[in-house]
């Protein structure tokens, strides 16, 4: 295993070695020198993991022990491959480049049209024509490819539970992170590339992907009726609360929406303004804050636009793009306007995808940290309301739906393994020890092994802490194993040695303010 930690970039020094790719500039298990600080820096990044070489290896076998590990992930491959198909596609743009001119004809579009609610029919043709230079139909059937390939690989294995913790062929527990990067620009034009958008599309469509294999798995062990893309519920028994088994073409066509989603934020007008992150910590944002919901509001728009008159993308798909909008809607009240029944598809999407941004967010300053970001989510959850004949059903709804959420932590690894996190007690600023993630179970809490504790080191597996069993695990020098209570576990917090939100400091940028 891998042991990593988190720094901020300032810290960075030329021994530490990076356990990230940085888009074409370094690959994983690069040394840190100026230019990829610079790099960093230019790009917004304000923290990156690197490898600790806690147990002193020597270089040249610490690489080999790093390239093995990636050797055997087929996630990390799958996910350069997407990278590969999708750099042309998530590329800056605007009405006034020559994508959007019908060959032969003059240029009629103006700046700014795809941002508004209903463009005017005058533009449909341009904007169609943009459309498909931004996504061709051959790179939608070399994405539906890939997207194929990373379900599968879900799929091939046996749902995680008590009686096979051990067993190679369960579906682990899910870790991403990618370093992003934003785009720098100047007098409009684009001075440094970024990749900060395209990798919270594909590490939410992987996040999506897996656990709608989790539910797949479970659904069919209960026999249930099986949903394909041409199904119509309004012409039989079931209803838009049935629980139904997905086949894999209606998987891979919302799939495709997660991947796409987060297109319009591409848009040049737009992406300038993302380079200036709102900072929670910041009491004096709400003028920043009004801005920014302005501009997702403006970029679910031009994702909208863009594909909604496309012959070659699916409903399901455009479904999954235009469910945006439902997390710009907090308050459910006389006024709202989406009444309209949300699928459990989207609901998913929804909670997967604020989770990505709060823990590594593109559009705020500071990362969530991960359980705090659960706890987030978990208390803006609840049963999902809706009535065809009692539209005031909606009302009842909080921002999340509880039953998807839950399915979404069954897969979810909040911390990466290997992660050395500090321990703190709760509401308490005094270090208890370091220690590794060594493993998850079927809770939300990872095993860990205490590796320090003041001034005592210690080997890895010699202590460890079950904090969901409520239990210390120590292996003795004869090889035998004593376990003692973990008292005041519900007191356990883990962080990142870096700056992170609390729960109750993160805002969800919502149109609907009090």
């Amino acid at each position: 295993m891998i042991l990593k930690e988190t720094k901020k970039v300032e810290d960075l020094t030329e021994n530490d070695i990076i356990f990230s790719n940085i888009g074409n500039l370094a690959k994983l298990s690069t040394r840190i020198n100026e230019k990829i600080i610079k790099v960093l820096k230019k790009g917004n990044v304000s923290c990156v993991p690197v490898i600790n070489n806690y147990n002193n290896i020597p270089y040249e076998k610490l690489i080999n022990i790093v390239n093995d590990e990636l050797l055997n992930n087929e996630i990390n491959f799958l996910k350069e491959n997407l990278i590969e198909v999708l750099k042309d596609i998530y590329k800056p743009f605007s009405e006034k480049d020559k994508i959007f001119t019908i060959a032969g004809k003059k240029t009629i579009i103006n700046l700014n049209i795809l941002m508004e609610k209903e463009p005017d029919p005058i533009y449909h043709k341009a904007i169609i024509e943009g459309s498909s230079n931004i996504l061709p139909k051959h790179k939608i059937i070399s994405l539906q490819k890939i997207l194929s390939k990373i379900y599968n690989y879900f799929d091939f294995q046996k749902i995680r539970n008590k009686d096979n913790l051990n067993s190679t062929r369960t579906i682990k527990k899910l870790y991403l992170y990618s370093i992003r990067r934003d785009y720098e620009f100047f007098r409009g034009q684009v001075k440094t590339e970024g990749d900060s958008v395209l990798l919270h599309a594909i590490d939410t469509t992987i996040y999506f992907l897996i656990t709608i294999v989790q539910l797949n798995k479970e659904r069919a062990r209960k026999d249930a009726p099986r949903l394909t893309s041409k199904f119509f519920i309004d012409k039989s028994e079931f209803t838009e609360f049935t629980e139904f088994f997905y086949d894999n073409d209606t998987i891979l066509q919302a799939a495709l929406g997660v991947l796409l989603h987060p297109i319009g934020l591409m848009h040049t007008t737009i992406l300038q303004e993302l380079r200036e992150k709102i900072s929670f910590k910041n009491e004096y944002i709400r003028e920043k804050y009004m801005s920014k919901i302005e501009i997702l509001e403006q970029s679910v728009n031009v994702s909208k636009n863009l594909f909604r008159m496309r012959e070659d993308i699916s409903a399901i798909t455009k479904m999954m793009i235009n469910g945006q909008k439902n997390y710009l809607n907090i308050k459910n009240d006389s006024n709202t306007t989406i009444k309209k029944f949300t699928h459990e598809l989207t609901r998913i999407f929804c909670i997967i995808d604020v989770y990505d941004e709060m823990v590594n967010p593109i559009i705020i300053k500071e990362p969530v940290n991960p359980l705090e970001a659960i706890k987030f989510l978990t208390e803006n959850s609840d049963k999902y309301h809706w009535k065809k004949d009692k539209p005031e059903e909606y009302l009842k709804n909080k921002k999340f739906d509880v039953e998807m959420l839950k399915n979404f932590l069954k897969v979810l690894a909040p911390f990466d393994y290997g992660d050395i996190l500090d321990v703190y007690t709760k509401n308490c600023n005094e270090l208890l020890f370091k220690a590794v993630v060594l493993e998850y179970t079927i809770g939300i809490l990872p095993i860990l092994s205490i590796i320090k504790q003041k001034d005592k080191s210690y080997k890895i597996g010699d202590i460890l802490m079950n904090i969901e069993a409520k239990e210390i695990i120590i292996k003795k020098q004869n090889g035998t194993i004593k376990k003692n209570p973990l008292k005041n576990a519900d007191k356990i917090e883990l962080r990142h040695n870096i700056s992170e939100l609390k729960s109750n400091e993160f805002q969800l940028l919502t149109s609907s303010q009090e």
